[in-house]
């Protein structure tokens, strides 16, 4: 799965970071974006609290990474496609 140790470490850093900051309380936002074979990227989101994941909308994860702070549009990245994340169980 891994190339070499690195991409591990690196992955297992991200996740504690992401259980420890849902767990105290606070909220964390998974993104995953997932290569298609046309050269796009279906792009869904989750924001976790409590060790609770909650899905986004497709309109919600394009508005959280469109736009800056002042409500301009940033643009979508290039070949990025905003889709509902699935509910997880």
């Amino acid at each position: 799965m891994f190339d070499d140790n690195s991409e591990c470490h690196d992955l297992h850093r991200v996740a504690s970071l992401l259980f420890s900051t849902a767990i105290n309380g606070g909220m964390a936002v998974v993104v995953l974006r997932t290569p298609q074979a046309e050269g796009t990227r279906v792009v869904r989101v989750w924001r976790v609290r409590d060790l609770v994941a909650r899905s986004c909308t497709g309109a919600q994860s394009f508005d959280a990474y469109c736009f800056d702070e002042a409500g301009r549009l940033t643009g979508p990245e290039p070949g990025a496609v905003y889709v509902d994340a699935p509910e997880l169980v």
